[in-house]
């Protein structure tokens, strides 16, 4: 019988430790979306298209307890370097322009150190 309630307090134990290495893992993981959240090309992003125009080609924040979360965030931040660029954008002077290039597939974004594809 104490072999059972050791058994038992064993697998607490254990699973405490699992839970609160994802809690860290995913507060490492939020800390990283806020870095990119940071970037121009983020900042370009949330500026020159609001959230309802956004259609499902856009990049999307990845979730931090995905499975997947490493390509996600490498897939998130290749997207918004490509269609953002790393410089800021003078929103007043090219931000129509910039703006309305976002739906075409093939023009490149000033700024950025890509073409969209």
């Amino acid at each position: 019988m104490q072999t059972n309630a050791k058994n038992d307090d064993w697998t607490n134990v254990k699973a405490k430790v699992v839970k609160r290495k994802r809690h860290d893992l995913v507060k490492y993981r939020q800390r990283g979306i806020e870095i990119t959240k940071s970037s121009a090309a983020y900042q370009n992003y949330i500026k020159l298209v609001p959230k309802h125009k956004r259609t499902m080609e856009m990049p999307t924040t990845p979730h931090p307890a995905d499975d997947n979360w490493k390509r996600s965030v490498n897939a998130w931040r290749f997207q918004l370097d490509c269609m953002f660029g790393s410089s800021p954008i003078n929103t007043e002077t090219k931000g129509v322009e910039i703006h309305e290039s976002l739906y075409s597939k093939s023009v490149p974004i000033e700024g950025s150190s890509y073409e969209r594809i």
